[in-house]
């Protein structure tokens, strides 16, 4: 089967429910090997990869997730493994997008945070 990504202004409110608990339950997962959230990790993993060494850069660093030509494959694997750890708690779950152009106006009033997600 396969799974579509959605808008989340269209998800149901079922379906809010179900990513708000898969991501809480992966929150509460807590990993063998670091002894932190699973969620944590992916958390630790994104901003590491933001401050490699990189001696050819003048600044020493250099982010590999989001400059240069690994960006889209780079988070694509990503939110590949995310979307996993979701379908283990939720299955068939997947990680709904949003399209904020059609908020670009006023991003703080967006469908986004309404319904109890605003937290």
């Amino acid at each position: 089967m396969k799974n579509i990504r959605k808008n989340f202004r269209y998800l149901s409110s079922t379906e809010k429910q179900n990513y708000i608990s898969a991501v809480k339950a992966v929150k509460a997962s807590i990993s063998r090997t670091t002894n932190r959230s699973i969620y944590d990790e992916y958390v630790l993993w994104h901003s590491s990869t933001t401050t490699h060494v990189d001696p050819s850069d003048p600044r020493h660093l250099r982010n590999a997730a989001h400059q240069g030509p690994a960006f889209l494959p780079w988070h694509r694997y990503y939110l590949y493994r995310f979307e996993r750890q979701l379908q283990k708690r939720v299955p068939g779950m997947t990680i709904p997008y949003w399209d904020w152009t059609q908020d670009a106006d006023d991003p703080f009033n967006s469908p986004l945070w309404d319904n109890g997600i605003r937290r």
